[in-house]
């Protein structure tokens, strides 16, 4: 008998949050890559710079409408399809944006591309759902955060960087980020499997808005994500505009709180051996209530300036970067046969805020940073007010929703790959 030849090791796939990660991350480049050229595009335009955070606020609407139409797609067209679709018409929103010759113009193309870019994050979210349950959703996302967090960091850089061509060519670089996304998508795996009956639309989502903890994860990731994004709406003109920060040094000080973001949400991986989900979740909204006390401090009452402002918002994006993974896995643990309308409603409704906190953010401009501590501490307070009702009324949760929502295990989507 001959010995068997010797096989050489298989090679380690490559696991899809990685891939998800880097199909995310194109939203967090839409809205960070241009922040530092929003006062170049006032001075282009010829309108005030608190003016151009209404592209901010276009964006959001736009994402939040978008996913409201994308999720009941996927629960019936799959998850590739419309990926597909949703960005190509993001790319269609980019290219008006590159030539938008004014400032409404502008807008209505920021719109377009987010109801396109939604796709971005309805998706990622659904897929996971499919592949896993219970707390193996709240590691998959920190996993699918730690390649999308860098976005936030290199986004700033690239646009201050590229501020030196003009700022059109932001948006010429989303495009091209876009076309490559596009191409990527032929290695994302078909993880949804149709269901022989289904419920009508309406119904499906009356059971997931009248499910209380389904809503109230989703408010509590919400206006904690909501504050965050009053942050990014005036970091512009907070930081350059009152601080004095270089547009070229923009990205340093934004890119170290996102690196907080990052860094943290692999810290609730860890956390996630000896904890659950719930019980992180509690604890991070400790952390984001001092965080919250730091920017009041700041902000309204005047101390510290700059340093302790940012000190306070790096434990607040370091507090939510553990918080979100958790309540996005909490939200959508026992819905997995609605994978796609429940990932829709929870980030539309998170989009929706985050319009509201922009809009809140340009509506009260006053040339001082007070304002920007007043909505982000406002944002925090309503997230632990919905925690702490939450807490205090929950009821035993009714049996998760295991039944297999993918053709194939996670380690065969993996090898697909």
């Amino acid at each position: 008998m001959t010995p068997s030849t010797p096989t050489k090791p298989a090679r380690r796939p490559i696991r899809i949050e990685y891939l998800l990660g880097i199909l995310t991350a194109l939203g967090p480049l839409t809205i960070d890559m241009y922040l530092p050229a929003l006062p170049t595009i006032a001075s282009d335009l010829g309108v005030h710079v608190s003016l151009t955070e209404l592209t901010l606020a276009a964006y959001f609407a736009g994402f939040a409408i978008g996913q409201l139409v994308v999720g009941p797609a996927l629960d019936i067209y799959g998850r590739i399809r419309p990926l597909k679709l949703g960005i190509l018409l993001y790319l269609v929103g980019s290219i008006g944006c590159l030539a938008a010759p004014s400032l409404e113009l502008l807008v209505a193309a920021r719109f377009i591309q987010a109801l396109g870019g939604a796709v971005v994050v309805v998706v990622p979210r659904a897929i996971v759902r499919d592949l896993f349950s219970g707390a193996d959703i709240a590691r998959a996302m920190t996993r699918l955060i730690l390649v999308m967090g860098i976005a936030p960091i290199v986004a700033p850089l690239i646009g201050g960087a590229l501020l030196g061509l003009g700022w059109r060519f932001i948006f010429g670089v989303l495009v091209a980020a876009a076309s490559i996304l596009y191409f990527m998508t032929r290695f994302i795996p078909e993880t949804h499997v149709k269901q022989v009956v289904r419920r009508p639309f309406l119904t499906e989502a009356k059971t997931l808005v009248t499910e209380p903890d389904f809503v109230a994860y989703t408010l509590i990731g919400g206006f904690s994500m909501g504050a965050m994004f009053a942050y990014i709406s005036g970091s512009s003109n907070i930081l350059i505009g009152i601080y004095g920060v270089d547009p070229a040094h923009f990205g340093f000080y934004f890119g170290a709180n996102a690196l907080s973001f990052i860094i943290m949400s692999q810290v609730s991986r860890l956390l996630l051996r000896h904890f659950s989900p719930s019980q992180i979740l509690r604890g991070a909204m400790v952390a984001l209530v001092g965080g919250a006390a730091i920017i009041l401090t700041a902000t309204v009452g005047a101390v510290g300036g700059l340093p302790l402002l940012m000190g306070g918002l790096t434990v607040y994006l370091g507090a939510l970067g553990v918080l979100a993974p958790n309540a996005t896995a909490l939200a959508l643990e026992p819905h997995g046969a609605r994978a796609g309308l429940a990932s829709a409603i929870m980030g539309s409704t998170q989009s929706a805020l985050a319009a509201l906190f922009a809009f809140a953010v340009s509506a009260t401009h006053d040339g001082s940073s007070a304002p920007l501590g007043v909505i982000m501490a406002a944002g925090i307070a309503v997230a632990a007010l919905v925690m702490t009702v939450h807490i205090l009324n929950r009821k035993p949760r009714p049996a998760a929703d295991h039944t297999p929502a993918t053709p194939v295990p996670p380690e065969e989507a993996e090898h697909r790959a």
